[in-house]
């Protein structure tokens, strides 16, 4: 016969699950959605996005807030030379004033090169995995062989002991058979490269999103113009703040808001 507390254990249960389930539900709000604007400058609208635009002598600029991520803030930025002399375009020197402080743009070819010595490390790493297998692989199968007779069975003392004792049927040596063959396998497998899921182009660990898709440096002649997205670390924006974009002599300013929307 069942107790009280027996047939109440399914209802205390159920009630621990529903409170878990009432807390868990509670845990997360969403995060505001950020949009940034120019502020009183020549704005251009293209698809969406609000451009603003300068001109200094035979340079034109335009920039225009793309999106952010958790790490970065992104802005499409646009440099025209209608002069005659060439003109160096360097992202590396474009910055943000917020409160006081520079936040400086990404360098592209900075992060390129951090991504490449990653892979690189990655690529050794792999290798030296594979052949550490393979060494440990190999003196296994040796010490298999070596406690094997000819016909393949074991030299224990024990003649109770059956050659074919392994899970399966298996004796020593076919057991060894088997391991020699496995371990080509893994050592091709691991010191292959790496099969990387193909990602947005605007996520910044991709390579090609800094090599594709980023403003990066380039000499302009006259009539050429290049564009890219330029990217900053995403830190405490005021509600308003100024994107400096130095391009040879000529220094470009442009006003942003922040705008914050708070989903209900």
């Amino acid at each position: 016969m069942k107790n009280n507390s027996t047939r109440s254990f399914p209802r205390l249960l159920t009630g621990v699950s529903i409170c878990s389930i009432l807390l868990l539900s509670s845990c997360f709000t969403p995060k505001p959605v950020v949009r940034v604007e120019p502020v009183d400058e020549d704005v251009r609208w293209q698809y969406g996005q609000a451009f603003a635009r300068q001109q200094a002598g035979e340079l034109e600029v335009q920039a225009a807030f793309n999106g952010n991520n958790r790490e970065y803030l992104f802005f499409d930025v646009e440099v025209t030379n209608y002069g005659e002399e060439e003109v160096l375009v360097d992202p590396k020197q474009f910055y943000l004033e917020v409160k006081g402080m520079k936040m400086r743009a990404a360098d592209p070819e900075v992060m390129l090169l951090g991504l490449d010595m990653e892979a690189s490390r990655k690529e050794a790493n792999s290798k030296n995995a594979a052949v550490a297998i393979g060494v440990a692989a190999v003196a296994a199968t040796a010490a298999i062989i070596a406690t094997s007779d000819g016909d393949g069975n074991s030299n224990s003392s024990n003649n109770n002991v059956s050659a074919n004792s392994f899970d399966g049927g298996y004796n020593n040596l076919d057991l060894a058979v088997d391991l020699v063959s496995i371990v080509p396998n893994l050592i091709i497998d691991l010191s292959s490269p790496r099969v990387v899921q193909e990602l947005p182009a605007a996520d910044p660990q991709d390579r090609n999103f800094w090599t594709d898709f980023t403003l990066r440096k380039t000499t302009l002649r006259k009539g050429e113009r290049v564009s890219g997205k330029v990217l900053f670390r995403t830190l405490d924006l005021d509600d308003r703040f100024q994107m400096v974009l130095p391009v040879e002599s000529s220094i470009f300013r442009m006003q942003f808001k922040r705008l914050l929307f708070q989903p209900h």
